[in-house]
């Protein structure tokens, strides 16, 4: 008897497309980068690298198209061998050696060959991702499956040409944007089904652990909006040479590292710290004073949704 195949629901394709968009996008501009010390950055360079990983995008939308087999195990192959594949040809190792090897060639050829091995087959496998997941979109036509995915797949190349030159690139440097775009991939490919839903109970803590929480939770709120404060300053109108300033450490290691493992051995840390949370819960407060309408009236917030929008773009 043939086992069932396990469904990839809307929300889990929405993301697995968004993911492979912003690596997509991102391997490429890596590429340009990392090519800049053996090749330069003309527009020969550009044009060739750009050519060779439209030509793979094209060869693996048709090869997905064709595909007939199990969906979910071909979405984690291609994922994980992206993420190998990326990891080597657009280190420095992999550079070095595919320019060492064709080392006889004219310029233009080896930036060619090199497209061609270290580009292209990472575009092929993240392009057959795209139409594999066409099908498992929420919408009931075949236009709609198609424009919400490739819609998706195009948020996550902007996401992704943003953050990797503007954010990354620029402060963290290359490594830096390549390790994220492997770990991203690695991400979609083993983190396919939810797998801290025994976890998220947690467990009961004593009346006198939950007494000192209770206290800590003004003082961590507080902490939260002084540092938010604090970066924001030290982000617009501090230093600009990055290693003497803290808001970039701040964000990506602190934050984004640092919070999550210790939201991994303590608990919830962010939502005591988050800073969000705290002016929200001030504005509401504030709001309740002035309109005396008590902080858990349904009518609270009525009519603020699109100045929330407004501020977020």
């Amino acid at each position: 008897m043939e086992r069932a195949e396990r469904r990839i629901g809307p929300r889990a394709a929405t993301v697995l497309l968004l993911v492979e968009g912003y690596c997509s996008l991102a391997v490429e501009m890596i590429a340009l980068r990392v090519l800049v010390p053996v090749a330069g950055q003309s527009v020969g360079v550009t044009s060739v690298v750009v050519t060779a990983f439209l030509a793979a995008l094209a060869l693996g939308y048709r090869s997905g198209g064709r595909f007939a087999g199990e969906v979910r195990e071909k979405l984690g192959w291609n994922l994980a061998a992206a993420a190998a594949w990326s990891a080597f040809w657009l280190s420095r190792f992999g550079v070095a050696l595919a320019f060492d090897v064709t080392a006889s060639l004219p310029p233009l050829w080896q930036v060619a060959l090199y497209a061609a091995v270290g580009v292209g087959p990472a575009a092929f496998l993240l392009a057959e991702t795209v139409v594999l997941l066409v099908g498992r979109g929420a919408r009931a036509t075949a236009s709609g499956k198609a424009g919400g995915a490739f819609s998706a797949s195009t948020l996550g190349n902007v996401a992704g040409g943003l953050l990797t030159a503007l954010v990354v690139m620029q402060h963290l440097g290359v490594a830096a944007a390549l390790a994220l775009v492997v770990s991203f991939a690695v991400l979609g490919r083993f983190w396919t089904q939810p797998r801290l839903e025994a976890a998220a109970r947690g467990r009961r803590l004593s009346g006198r652990v939950q007494a000192l929480g209770r206290l800590c939770i003004p003082l961590a709120r507080l902490a939260g909006l002084l540092a938010f404060v604090l970066l924001l300053y030290a982000a617009l109108v501090g230093n600009r040479e990055v290693s003497s300033n803290i808001a970039p450490y701040a964000v990506f290691i602190i934050c984004w590292v640092g919070i999550q493992l210790a939201s991994a051995v303590i608990g919830d840390v962010w939502a005591g710290l988050n800073p969000f949370r705290t002016m929200a819960d001030l504005g509401a407060w504030l709001r309740s004073e002035v309109a005396e309408k008590p902080i858990s009236d349904p009518s609270r917030g009525a009519g603020n949704r699109w100045w929330a929008v407004g501020a977020m773009v």
